[in-house]
């Protein structure tokens, strides 16, 4: 059975029939088994249930020497290796209170490496994910963990201070050995990290090496030192960039001018605006929210710094509007059955009428809760002719899965809900953290940020008292302080630290490594917190490397430095900025605006008829367009000649060079496009012309309506116009790019009826403007959105 043996074979015993768990064992009742199967409430696509992999519950004192108290059911799941010739790998979540389990699907992938050689272990925490009892004060009807809570669980035998770190890994141990290991090699993330350490430490028989991805040691104080290494990951990839001799040269002593411009930023009036609002000091301080786990993106932070410096934000707009020119990797998370069917039937609701949806929905949460192979909630999809793919999923659903669907439509099933931590957060927190914290010690060192305003948002100092209060309310004492001490195990530790990391900083890592005799600290540049959930395949290949070899270094893509980026991109210089035609093969564009807007892969604008789309990809300074569609071809004469070659000119687009205002734009025949760069203009003061109704569904205005025009103008609050031969009149507010309307008032109603079709031009147009919530304006052109994506009226400002 590999190594080492395996348990021949688990009890068939349904997690339904261990629900005695949690409660107190009858005197002189024989003690059953201390491990039961259980179903397992994921699927994994092409293997086995029973073969590949398996579930079960392990039985736990609540007490261990204490027998005859409460027993606890620490759910597992166990995924079989390929070849097991190594010792298992125990995977550790985060929280406390996440569930490993429940993210088996996702871990499974990721993990794979791994697998080949040993087997893969989860479990979840006793009093949370899918263990049982699982804590869940609001399930009792209480208002969340409080007094009442604490009492109602004392009722019950369960004692709050049996459930922490300590009992955890106490859990973990007798896991191992109750599926018949001697060994595991560890992979811990976040809390995990901390519950790794204290397996370590009270349990070193059963652990031969661990990886600890972004690391809360048992030692380390994490209120206290919160504010610290925050401060320390949004300064580093400044003074990394001081490290790096090219960056350096460009851009000199970054870290001391990323402090330096903060302070101006703090400062009356504005340093930089953004577009037409001031950049404030919180959100560039705030950047690195936006690039962790983006080596690439993290890479252009210098360089945007440096333009805010000189007043430029053609960089930092790109970032903040994720227009870069490419769509950044993020790891695809794998959901379950019952995630991919709630918004799919949902839109099968909005298909039928109200009253037939609210009776389906009706119907859903009167299935029962138990329903062997999903069999009444296929009959009722079959019977109401819902579509195949909602069959599909129905019938893939583990049991948990299909309650989760009852649960969304009102059926009160106390589960697991994956996005909660659940209560046992709050009372470990309870023992091992809020009695240690000082909250003058956190004070001084909330010190070192540079302004008070950049505290991060959450002030632990200021509630902390609170907390410790409760805590003693609830009857929860601190652990003892031994368990506080530093962790100074001698296995073979690799601590994985993201630079980026605000949540368990990297410093952190650096304290608790600096304990471990036998520790290797691997910084990965660029990298936020859980670097698993990041990038998988690279933390895979780290711990496969160092598992295997213990005492030899790592490496990885994922450890590289920092590429900086020393000049703007060229899809920064290209994209997010209004480009007008000023002359074609050498002759003066005429005639109406024709004008380019790219931006995340579209490029839109005006084609001297009305407007046009089409998707765009660069690569280096090669561009192609796809497929340019304009959104009316109702033009004639001129209008509809320069429309049709211009369109042609564009699908033909092979290259593009940008110096500083100019675009110049090659076809493959060696036709050259030259637009220049519009200043976008404020909204208030021009006069500006609709020149195009784009909205789904609906042609551009017609040809023969261009001689009634229709206009509007913003002042001090009045936004005025003409509607082809009637004048309108109302009021708005603005906040940033939002825009709030009052009622639009005609000047005067003339019923007008040259030229034809203006009184329906006109009714079409009011009825499109009161239906405008946002703006945004590139260059000349304003565009007005209601509730799609794509805007409803666009106008242009004549010179």
């Amino acid at each position: 059975m590999g190594w080492p043996a395996r348990l021949a074979a688990l009890s068939a015993v349904a997690l339904g029939s261990v629900l005695w768990l949690g409660g107190c064992r009858p005197p002189g009742a024989a003690a059953p088994g201390p491990v039961a199967a259980a179903p397992c409430p994921f699927r994994l696509a092409g293997e086995a249930e029973g073969e590949g992999y398996t579930c079960g519950v392990l039985a736990v004192d609540q007490r261990r020497g204490a027998p005859e108290g409460v027993r606890l059911g620490i759910f597992f799941a166990r995924l079989n290796a390929v070849d097991p010739v190594q010792p298992p790998l125990l995977f550790l979540a985060g929280g406390p209170g996440a569930s490993g389990v429940y993210e088996v699907p996702l871990l499974a992938e990721l993990l794979a490496p791994l697998r080949r050689s040993r087997d893969l272990l989860f479990f979840d925490l006793r009093g949370a994910g899918f263990s049982q009892p699982r804590i869940d004060c609001r399930s009792g009807g209480h208002e969340g963990v409080g007094p009442s809570c604490m009492a109602a669980l004392r009722s019950r035998g369960l004692d709050p201070m049996a459930f922490n770190t300590t009992q955890a890994a106490a859990d973990a141990a007798e896991l191992l050995a109750a599926l018949g290991y001697v060994q595991a090699d560890l992979l811990g993330v976040s809390y995990g990290t901390r519950l790794a350490l204290e397996l370590m430490r009270s349990h070193p028989q059963v652990v031969r090496a661990a990886v600890l991805d972004s690391t809360v040691a048992p030692e380390i104080l994490t209120y206290e030192l919160q504010a610290l290494g925050d401060y320390q990951a949004r300064l580093w990839p400044y003074a990394d960039c001081e490290q790096n001799p090219r960056c350096r040269g460009r851009f000199g002593g970054m870290a001391g001018r990323f402090l330096a411009l903060l302070n101006r930023l703090d400062e009356a009036p504005p340093a930089v605006l953004v577009g037409h609002v001031p950049l404030e000091a919180s959100a560039l301080y705030s950047l690195n929210n936006l690039v962790a786990g983006q080596p690439d993106r993290v890479a252009l932070l210098p360089l945007i710094v440096d333009e805010l410096d000189r007043g430029e934000t053609a960089t930092y707009r790109a970032l903040l509007d994720q227009d870069l020119g490419d769509v950044p990797a993020v790891p695809a998370r794998v959901g379950d059955a019952s995630d991919q069917f709630l918004p799919r039937f949902e839109l099968f609701l909005q298909s039928l009428s109200s009253e037939q949806a609210a009776a389906l929905r009706h119907e859903l949460a009167g299935l029962p809760v138990e329903d062997p192979g999903n069999q009444a909630l296929l009959a009722l999809l079959a019977a109401r002719r819902t579509p195949a793919d909602l069959w599909q999923l129905a019938a893939q659903m583990t049991s948990y899965e299909r309650q989760r669907v009852l649960a969304a439509y009102g059926v009160p099933l106390a589960l697991y809900v994956p996005h909660l931590l659940g209560d046992v957060k709050a009372i470990f927190d309870c023992q091992e953290e809020i009695p240690f914290v000082e909250p003058d010690l956190m004070r001084q060192n909330q010190s070192v940020i540079p302004l008070p305003a950049l505290l991060p948002p959450y002030d632990f100092a200021e509630g902390i008292s609170a907390s410790q209060r409760s805590c003693r309310e609830m009857g929860i004492g601190p652990a003892p302080l031994a368990f506080k001490g530093p962790v100074t195990a001698t296995h073979p530790v690799l601590l994985l630290a993201g630079t980026q990391d605000t949540v368990t900083p990297m410093l952190w890592a650096e304290l608790a490594a600096a304990a471990l005799p036998n520790a290797r600290l691997q910084r990965l540049p660029g990298y936020g917190h859980a670097l698993l959930y990041q990038t998988g395949a690279c933390v895979a290949e780290l711990a496969l490397q160092f598992l295997a070899a213990p005492g030899q270094p790592v490496a990885a893509r994922c450890t590289a430095p920092i590429d900086y980026v020393l000049e703007p991109p060229l899809a920064v210089r290209l994209t997010g900025r209004m480009w007008l035609l000023q002359g074609w093969a050498g002759e003066a564009a005429a005639g109406s605006p024709v004008t380019a807007l790219f931006s995340r892969g579209r490029v839109v604008g005006l084609d001297g008829c009305g407007t046009y789309a089409a998707d765009f990809a660069v690569a280096g300074d090669r561009l192609e367009i796809s497929d340019p569609v304009a959104d009316n071809d109702s033009c004639t004469g001129t209008a509809q000649e320069l429309q049709r070659a211009f369109l042609a000119a564009l699908a033909d687009a092979r290259q593009v060079t940008v110096r500083g205002d100019r675009m110049l734009l090659g076809t493959a025949d060696g036709t050259l496009l030259v637009f220049v760069l519009e200043p976008d203009l404020p909204l208030e003061g021009p006069n500006w012309r609709l020149v195009a109704l784009p909205a789904a569904g609906e042609a551009g205005l017609p040809a023969s309506l261009q001689i009634a025009p229709v206009t509007a103008r913003f002042d001090q609050g009045r936004w005025l116009g003409v509607l082809g031969c009637n004048l309108y009149e109302t009021a708005y507010a603005r906040e940033k790019e939002q825009l709030h309307l009052g009622a639009l008032e005609p000047a005067a109603e003339v019923a007008c009826v040259f030229p034809a079709g203006i009184l329906e031009q006109e009714q079409r147009v009011a009825r499109l403007l009161q239906g405008v919530t946002r703006y945004w304006i590139g260059g000349r052109e304003l565009f007005l959105y209601g509730d799609s994506a794509t805007p409803s009226l666009v106008f242009y400002a004549d010179p």
